[in-house]
This record gives C-alpha cells, sequence and structure tokens, in this order.
C-alpha cells in the first residue's frame, strides 16, 4: 500500500469537493460549477483546495481537510498522503522550510451575505498570541459578482483615515455596526480584480462577491462583531480565537488612509509573465507576495506547456474543457476540476478542447517561495 502511494507522487492528483461550514451563507456558485441539479445557498460558502487545515469552530472533526480521489474509488486525507514521501510530494526545498507543512491554503468564496468585520493575525503576531510560525495574509482574485436581496456586491478593505484604536475600541463595545461599517472602505469589485489583505487589515467581504481566497494555512479570524449579520450570536471562541477581547484588539493595524492610498496598497495589477502560441499566463498576486504564496491565471486557447517549478502546486479549473498531460498520461479537464500537482511530476501540459473563442481558464496557485 505504502508504494502505491508513493506511485502517486508522479502523477495529477484530483482533489475533493472540500466544504467547511461558515456563520454566513452562500455557495449556490460553488454549486454550478460543480454541477449540482438545484444549486443554492447555505452555511457551507467556502471550497477549500488543497487543505491540510482544520476548519476553527465548526465542532465536526476532520472538516476542512482535503481528501485526494483514487482510481479505485476510496480516498486519502492529503496529509496522510503527503506523510509517506514528504519530499515527493512537496518537494525537499519545501520540506526543509516547511516539514510537511504544505503553507498554504486555498478556497473558493462564494457570499450571499456579508462577513462580519474581521482580522487575521500577521506572523508576529500569530507567533505571540498562538504559537504559529504562520498569520493569514491572504490574496482574493474575484471570479465574478451577483447581486443578492437587491444590493449590489463589494468589499470593505481599511480604516479611512480619521480612524482611531480608542474609536474602534468604543465601537466593538457598544457594537455600533453601522459606525463600525462606515469606518472601512467600501469597494466595488469586478471580475478580475486582485486585492491583497495582510495581516492586520480590517476587512469584510460584502453580498454577492465570488472569488479566490490564497492565504497562509491558518483559520484565524478574529472578529469586531459579535453577532453574524443576520442576528446570529457568535461563541467567544470565534470573536477572538481564545486570546480575549484585549488581545483581539491588538491583533489590528490602526493604519489608516484614504481610499486612494488603501487602494495603493492592497490593489494588485496582473501582469503576463509568459506569453505561448497556446495560452498566457498572467501574475495574480504581485511582487512581495511570494514570501506567504503565489498564484496565476493561465488562459489556454491551443496547449499551453506549464513550468515544473522546485515546488507542488494546486490546479484549479475555472471554465472550458481540456486535458491535462503528463510523461506518465493524461486526465479530463472541466470546471469542476482541482489537481493537487505534486513535486514528483516535474511538469505537464494543458490543452483547450474547445476551441480558441472558449478558452480553458485555469489558476495555479504554489506555496511560498
Amino acid at each position: 500500500m505504502r508504494d502505491d502511494l508513493i506511485r502517486l507522487s508522479g502523477e495529477p492528483l484530483p482533489i475533493s469537493f472540500t466544504r467547511a461550514r461558515r456563520t454566513y451563507t452562500g455557495g449556490k456558485l460553488l454549486e454550478e460549477l460543480h454541477g449540482y441539479a438545484e444549486p443554492r445557498d447555505s452555511f457551507y460558502p467556502e471550497e477549500w483546495v488543497g487543505s491540510v487545515v482544520q476548519a476553527r469552530g465548526t465542532g465536526r472533526g476532520d472538516e476542512g481537510l482535503s481528501d485526494i480521489l483514487l482510481e479505485d474509488g476510496s480516498s486519502v486525507l492529503l496529509k496522510d498522503l503527503i506523510h509517506f514521501a514528504p519530499d515527493l510530494f512537496l518537494g525537499p526545498g519545501h520540506v526543509r522550510r516547511y516539514g510537511e507543512n504544505p503553507a498554504m491554503l486555498v478556497k473558493l468564496i462564494d457570499s450571499a451575505e456579508r462577513l462580519s468585520v474581521q482580522v487575521h493575525p500577521d506572523r508576529a503576531f500569530a507567533r505571540a498570541a498562538f504559537g504559529s510560525e504562520f498569520g493569514k495574509a491572504e490574496s482574493w482574485y474575484v471570479l465574478g459578482t451577483r447581486k443578492v436581496s437587491g444590493l449590489d456586491p463589494y468589499l470593505l478593505i481599511g480604516f479611512k483615515p480619521w480612524v482611531t484604536r480608542d474609536l474602534w475600541e468604543d465601537l466593538i463595545e457598544s457594537q455600533d455596526i453601522s459606525a463600525m461599517l462606515d469606518c472601512l472602505h467600501r469597494v466595488s469589485p469586478a471580475p478580475g480584480d486582485v486585492y491583497r489583505i495582510g495581516g492586520g487589515l480590517p476587512h469584510a467581504i460584502g453580498p454577492g462577491c465570488f472569488l479566490i481566497e490564497i492565504q497562509e494555512p491558518t483559520d484565524y479570524t478574529l472578529r469586531a462583531e459579535m453577532a453574524s449579520p443576520h442576528g446570529d450570536p457568535f461563541p467567544e471562541m470565534l470573536i477572538h480565537q481564545g486570546i480575549g477581547r484585549e488581545r483581539l484588539l491588538d491583533c489590528f493595524h490602526y493604519d489608516t488612509g484614504t481610499l486612494e492610498e488603501t487602494m495603493a496598497r492592497c490593489r494588485v495589477a496582473p501582469a503576463v509573465t509568459d506569453s505561448q502560441p497556446g495560452g498566457i499566463r498572467r501574475d495574480l498576486t504581485g511582487p512581495g507576495a511570494s514570501e506567504f504564496f503565489s498564484m496565476a491565471g493561465i488562459d489556454v486557447t491551443g496547449q499551453y506547456v506549464c513550468d515544473a517549478g522546485d515546488t507542488y502546486s494546486l490546479l484549479i479549473v475555472l471554465s472550458g474543457t481540456g486535458t491535462l498531460s503528463w510523461s506518465g498520461g493524461s486526465r479530463l479537464l472541466n470546471a469542476s476540476s482541482r489537481l493537487f500537482l505534486p513535486f514528483g511530476m516535474r511538469g505537464c501540459t494543458l490543452t483547450n478542447t474547445c476551441g480558441p473563442d472558449a478558452p480553458l481558464r485555469a489558476v495555479l496557485c504554489y506555496p511560498p517561495a
């Protein structure tokens, strides 16, 4: 059995449709992608891809952990598979730095309501408060938007110039939600937008946002609100993750700015980094992000050869159909394909089978450089 599992390090590995219960609703667009006959919104608005991170606060055991689907119809947890041969699955350089931790987590998020106003720890705070090597820096790649109950989609990002720690503490204590929301910049997202959300930056995803979130591999979310926007009170653990409300305030960075200044820090302009006759590749996370993760968008009109690199990666297909070919074979691709590409696979070729007018659109996600 061990030899059979190690052999898998040389081929692309399909990942299960992994979902975790959250405090907000959504997920209809995820179910559409995966071919559900009657897609709907629920409290499972997120798909976790290539996850070895257990969802916090759900009380549901291994929820959030990704399974690798095997040819015989069985499955194995990704974290258990990596344990058999971490050098082959993750790459020796990665293992020297991070051990058996993939060092990133990728999610597809489809929100039908606003998420709570929240903040994630930077690495220094995570180390001091949680004993974690990783904080929760993240980047958002907007895939689409929709109106929900007549509301236009929006994002809330960063403190306005007049916000102080004392004011923010007062608003958390009084739970003046409208004043709290007014402290943050409201941004109208569009497909193709990319935003970088560093540790300590206050934010909230609004309703009607469909995006890929690439992040450090933790589930540390600290909240300024004591209840969800639809009125369900949060347990204390979900508010401050067990460190207390005073330390929750310390997690926020009280850097303020105008909307233009905030967007200059947080907005990323995707840039073409490779062009082949059969496809193009765009950097989606921008300079400086590679210490945490990186993400590339690939549009394939014919054939596109993916560089092997020096680590593993995750492939998420967004639209179109095609094939992924490697030295040992080929695999069909469609909009529900999510693949773990082990270090031992050493490169692949993507081929579009729909024709040049319907490109195969995919995203490749990488751990820290």
